[in-house]
């Protein structure tokens, strides 16, 4: 699959959904400081609730915890119901869906 990833952003290499595949799957092969450069790429172009769990985990793999809390939060700001970004939270992070309920109740 990879290789039709990496065809697709050769023709596309500014194209957000391409360019998180491309990221994800250097993210599956534990490539992890090429999937965070993609999903970087990818989260600067367009700040997606799906790209965003996806580079949050690629950090957080990375022990960069506070960039993918800081990453999921923003996400959660615009898309609060997304599945994939809020089971990714659940797994990886779940005080900070409790955090962010605390704050929008008071």
């Amino acid at each position: 699959a990879m290789n039709y990833i990496e065809l697709a952003y050769e023709q596309e290499a500014n194209d957000p959904a391409v360019i998180d595949s491309l990221g994800w799957g250097h993210f599956l092969k534990g490539e992890l400081e090429q999937s965070s450069y993609y999903l970087k790429k990818a989260w600067n172009i367009l700040p997606d609730a799906e790209i965003a769990a996806h580079y949050g985990e690629s950090l957080w793999k990375q022990r960069h915890y506070k960039q993918a809390i800081e990453i999921w939060g923003a996400a959660l700001e615009t898309a609060p119901k997304n599945s994939l970004l809020l089971n990714t939270i659940k797994r990886l992070s779940p005080s900070l869906l409790e955090k962010n309920t605390q704050e929008k109740t008071s």
